[in-house]
């Protein structure tokens, strides 16, 4: 096996197996701790997710900063977003969230295309960038309409208790979210008039 390319995080398939090896041997509950903590931090400092293995990529950041609720985060908070976030592909004319369904995710489009749709009248079109469920992770409502693939897309999933923890860690992210809502209650205000 090769070693992972970084020199900061050198650790390569037998390093691992000793690591682990360590792991059990280490009698103290405060040893275990020093490991795990030395660990994590080298893996952090080379972005790499613990849960995954991803590495963060540059392109999915820059794109976050471009979404206005995470807009005034930094790299530190995008980077939290992304590592309490799963990455979902979804094939074109499947259902993305279903009209009256709970909500349980904050949906933003990493590539790919979809519509918001109520019965058969199309709300909106969806793009790169373009992000819902934010009004459920608020409010606990049922999904107000369905949002269907309508080419291969891949969205990043913020589950309600994980976007809670970033609005509390990071609070312009509830800026963020208190004006694009504006924005939206505007422009549907105006729509009706």
């Amino acid at each position: 096996m090769t070693a992972i390319s970084s020199p900061a995080a050198s650790c390569d398939l037998i390093n691992w197996r000793f690591l682990r090896v360590v792991l059990q041997d280490i009698g103290s509950p405060l040893g275990l701790q020093i490991v795990r903590c030395l660990l994590y931090h080298a893996l952090e400092r080379q972005d790499i997710d613990r849960q995954g293995g991803n590495m963060i990529n540059q392109d999915t950041i820059v794109l976050l900063k471009r979404v206005p609720l995470f807009s005034r985060l930094s790299d530190r908070g995008l980077k939290a977003i992304l590592k309490s976030a799963t990455d979902k592909e979804f094939k074109a004319g499947t259902k993305i969230v279903s009209e009256g369904d709970t909500g349980v995710g904050f949906y933003l489009i990493l590539s790919g295309a979809a519509e918001v749709r109520r019965g058969e009248e199309r709300l909106a079109k969806l793009g790169e960038g373009a992000f819902f469920g934010e009004m459920s992770l608020l409010d606990g409502a049922p999904r107000s309409a369905d949002v269907i693939a309508t080419e291969d897309t891949r969205c990043l999933v913020l589950s309600p208790w994980a976007m809670k923890g970033l609005i509390a860690a990071y609070p312009e992210v509830a800026l963020g979210m208190l004006e694009e809502l504006a924005r939206r209650l505007r422009e549907t205000d105006r729509a009706l008039s």
